[in-house]
């Protein structure tokens, strides 16, 4: 797919370089008037970094720190997915495309990884209780139930193996879209509602035999 908004975006924001205040009132119409013709119509993972890149620099003049963060994790998580080919047929409007914006990839060079931090600690706490689980379930079916204690462990096993499986599948990427949510009051409205629309999963086809 083409990066079809990706030209009037940059000229957008070549605009708000040369402006003295960065993103005047003018030019914040502008923005807003894109972001309007991007809702419910497919657009690429290009056009929708940058659009984020521009919120983000919005939110740095108003020092709206949270939408910031938002802006940042956000863009994060779609340059993962832009290396994992098995989600990126998941998303209605969203669509992925071989290569990346230079600009874009500059400008993530310059923040932290903030996306894979926070998934990083999810994982840690997800497992140290998930550990502590299987631990018990362990000792209570051997201690309380008196099941041998080889089938207790291979339960046990089975039970992390399972439980981590789902975990890493689909707990932690929940956990996270969920964390990255909590942000949206701190969003412009326009801004939210793209989000929204452009993370709106497919629906899973039935299939039919």
């Amino acid at each position: 797919m083409a990066d079809y908004f990706l030209g009037a975006l940059k000229a957008l924001e070549r605009r708000s370089k040369d402006n003295v205040l960065i993103f005047s009132d003018v030019l914040t119409e502008r923005l807003d008037a894109l972001v309007e013709s991007m809702i419910y119509q497919k657009i690429s993972d290009n056009d929708y970094l940058k659009t984020l890149e521009l919120y983000y620099k919005k939110y740095q003049r108003f020092e709206n720190h949270k939408g910031m963060y938002f802006c940042i994790l956000r863009m994060q998580q779609i340059m993962q997915l832009k290396n994992e080919r098995k989600r990126q047929e998941n998303w209605r409007y969203l669509e992925f495309t071989s290569d990346g914006d230079s600009e874009v990839q500059e400008f993530l060079k310059a923040h932290k990884s903030y996306y894979q931090n926070v998934v990083y600690e999810y994982t840690r706490v997800f497992l140290l209780i998930l550990l502590t689980v299987t631990i018990a379930i362990l000792v209570l079916s051997v201690l309380v139930f008196q099941v041998p204690f080889l089938i207790g462990w291979l339960v046990s096993i089975a039970f992390y193996g399972g439980v981590w499986f789902f975990g890493k599948q689909k707990g932690i990427g929940f956990l996270m879209e969920k964390q990255i949510q909590k942000l949206y009051p701190d969003l412009d409205a326009l801004c939210q509602r793209l989000d929204r629309c452009v993370m709106k999963k497919q629906k899973k086809r039935k299939k039919i035999f």
